[in-house]
């Protein structure tokens, strides 16, 4: 998997197998994040206490949940920290303009980092993909100053992948139907490695048996099991498989 930054890729941390959940530096702020989804707050909450987690370690201004609608999108539930008097309207513009951009991009499931643009006029900020193909949504990130990519890359590994499992499972809040609609295997899309995780998946494997089976860390299984039902649209194993066995991918 690769990411966009400003028209050019990188890897992501999944590509990396030598590297651990505990070696990411973003690592205590994800666990935080999803400790906190367990409590059950609404969309909007999660937005507030994110915007409050990556305020220090990336600058992070408003945090959003955006959906295409048309040819713009709808937001879903968003917090913005009260804007500096200095704001121009035109920045404030850009923003939208960037923030319907950077939700349209992730419908391709590639994140989009625009962390440090070259106009003065725009933005900096990062966004990632949420839901599967049918029902595409982003977080969106926006940061009062620009940054190095890999920094915000870095400081938010984990974090995207935790809010898209919450939704699977809270996507009412959204006004998103919570269960896929009867589908078929050419609907979801999986990758080659997902695919083999998931047979292993139906096969009873735990995450660490995956990941020496196949011969990648245990932290990539990991992501890769959560691309799976971000693609199924479901938020645990059981339905993930069920819903496999019901589309014959497995």
């Amino acid at each position: 998997m690769t990411t966009q930054v400003d028209g050019e890729h990188v890897g992501a941390s999944g590509d990396h197998p030598t590297r651990r959940w505990d070696d990411e530096p973003g690592a205590i702020t994800a666990l935080t994040f999803a400790r906190y989804l367990t409590t059950g707050p609404t969309v909007a909450e999660a937005m507030r206490y994110l915007v409050g987690l990556l305020s220090w370690p990336i600058g992070a201004t408003a945090a959003l949940v955006a959906c295409p609608q048309g040819n713009d999108v709808a937001i879903c539930a968003h917090f913005a920290q009260p804007l500096d008097t200095t704001t121009s309207t035109a920045r404030i513009d850009s923003a939208r303009t960037q923030v319907r951009d950077a939700v349209r991009a992730c419908e391709q499931g590639r994140p989009v980092l625009w962390t440090e643009p070259d106009d003065s006029e725009r933005v900096p900020l990062a966004a990632w993909p949420l839901g599967p193909a049918r029902h595409p949504r982003a977080l969106v990130i926006v940061l009062a100053k620009g940054r190095e990519a890999s920094l915000v890359q870095d400081r938010t590994f984990g974090v995207p992948e935790a809010l898209a499992v919450y939704l699977a499972g809270n996507s009412a809040q959204l006004g998103i139907a919570r269960h896929a609609p009867a589908g078929t295997p050419d609907q979801v899309s999986l990758t080659d490695r997902q695919t083999q995780v998931l047979s292993l998946m139906a096969k009873g494997l735990t995450m660490r048996q995956i990941s020496h089976q196949i011969g990648f860390s245990e932290s990539t299984a990991r992501s890769e099991s959560l691309a799976i039902y971000r693609a199924l649209g479901v938020h645990d194993r059981d339905t993930a498989l069920h819903e496999a066995t019901r589309l014959g991918l497995v």
